[in-house]
C-alpha cells in the first residue's frame, strides 16, 4: 500500500512538472497552502485533539490599483465521540471593484485505523458579492464632474450586491509520511443578480484543488517536505511545486514555484514557518512575480497564524521519566 501511494504521488508530480497548460488566477489562492490547509479543504478539519484558531492576511501585487487583498479566519475542533470535526470560517476578498464576503460551517467525518486516516468533509455557506459600479469605466460611458453614466443597460451606476449559496466538498488521506488532499469548490455554480433589474452579471465557477506532501526524515533533527498542488477550473490549470526544510520541528524554510513553462511562469515563493511554542505558530510567504507583472510590482505578502488549544480534549497526564 505504501509503495502504491508513493508511486501515485510521484506520477502526479511528473505530470504537473511537464504540463503545458497555461494558468490563471483561481478564486482566493494561498502561497503557504500546507499551513493554511483547513481553508482549502474541509476534510482536514478536526484532525487531532485540539481546538484550532487560524487566521491569514494576504496582500497581492501591492502597488497595482485594485489588486487582490484577502482576510480569513477559521475555527475548527474535533468531536471524538462522533469521529468527526466541525468548523466555522469567515472570508473577505477585495479585488478591483468587487468584494466577496462569505461565512460557512463545515463538517468532516474521519475513518482511522493503525495504518491510515481517511476523511471526507463538506463546507456549506453563504457568499455575498458586491460590485461597486461607480468604480467602473465603460468604453462608451460619460464621466465628468457632473455626470456618471456607463451607457450600459445592465451595469448599475452605484453599488449592488447579491447572495448565493456556496458549497464545497473535500477528501483527505494520511498514511505514514504521505499526506494527500482534494477539494471541489463552488459545486453548484450559482449566479449573482448584481446588475440593473437583478440581472445575473456574475457566476460562480467550479474550482478543484489537488495537493500532496511527503515527509522525509534526515537524521533526528531535520526533515524535508516536498509538496505539490494543482488547481483547475476545467479551463486553465495552475500548478505549484515546492520543498521545505524543517529543524527540530520548530522552524521551517521553504521555496516553491508556481508555473513551469514559458507560458505559465507566475511566481517564485519563499516561505518561513516558526513554532513559538506547542500551541502557537506563525507563517510568512513572499511571492516574487516571474511574469511581466514584475515590471510594475514585486510585492505580495501573506501572513498566517495558528493557535491550538490542546487542553480542550486532553486527559490528565502522568509524569514522564526519560
Amino acid at each position: 500500500m505504501k509503495g502504491l501511494l508513493e508511486n501515485i504521488f510521484i506520477t502526479i508530480l511528473f505530470v504537473l512538472l511537464f504540463s503545458n497548460t497555461i494558468h490563471a488566477q483561481q478564486l482566493v489562492q494561498y502561497s503557504n497552502f500546507t499551513f493554511n490547509q483547513s481553508l482549502i479543504n474541509p476534510a482536514s478539519l478536526g484532525i487531532g485533539q485540539s481546538v484550532n484558531f487560524e487566521g491569514v492576511v494576504r496582500a497581492q501585487w501591492l502597488g497595482i490599483e485594485g489588486a487582490p487583498a484577502t482576510q480569513a479566519i477559521n475555527v475548527h475542533l474535533p468531536i471524538p465521540i462522533l469521529q468527526s470535526g466541525i468548523g466555522l470560517s469567515i472570508q473577505n476578498e477585495l479585488i478591483g471593484a468587487e468584494r466577496n464576503t462569505g461565512i460557512a460551517i463545515a463538517y468532516a467525518y474521519h475513518w482511522q485505523n493503525k495504518s491510515y486516516l481517511l476523511s471526507i468533509g463538506s463546507r456549506l455557506g453563504i457568499m455575498q458579492k458586491q460590485l461597486n459600479g461607480d468604480k467602473l469605466i465603460t468604453p462608451n460611458g460619460i464621466y465628468d464632474d457632473e455626470q456618471l453614466n456607463h451607457q450600459d443597460d445592465l451595469l448599475a451606476q452605484s453599488s449592488t450586491s447579491a447572495l448565493a449559496p456556496d458549497i464545497e466538498v473535500g477528501l483527505y488521506f494520511l498514511k505514514d509520511q504521505i499526506e494527500l488532499g482534494a477539494s471541489w469548490k463552488r459545486v453548484m455554480a450559482w449566479k449573482y443578480d448584481i446588475g440593473n433589474n437583478n440581472v445575473p452579471l456574475a457566476k460562480q465557477y467550479n474550482n478543484v484543488h489537488l495537493y500532496g506532501t511527503y515527509a522525509l526524515d534526515i537524521g533526528f533533527n531535520y526533515q524535508l517536505y516536498p509538496s505539490v498542488m494543482l488547481v483547475t477550473d476545467w479551463q486553465n490549470i495552475q500548478t505549484t511545486v515546492g520543498i521545505a526544510a524543517a529543524f527540530k520541528g520548530f522552524i521551517q524554510l521553504g521555496i516553491s514555484l508556481r508555473g513551469y513553462n514559458n507560458k505559465s511562469f507566475d511566481a517564485l515563493i519563499g516561505m518561513l514557518t516558526y513554532k513559538l511554542n506547542n500551541n502557537l505558530s506563525l507563517a510568512y510567504a513572499y511571492d516574487y512575480p516571474l511574469s511581466d507583472l514584475n515590471d510594475v510590482t514585486i510585492q505580495t505578502h501573506e501572513l498566517s497564524i495558528k493557535y491550538k488549544y490542546r487542553a480542550f480534549f486532553s486527559n490528565k497526564r502522568s509524569k514522564i521519566i526519560s
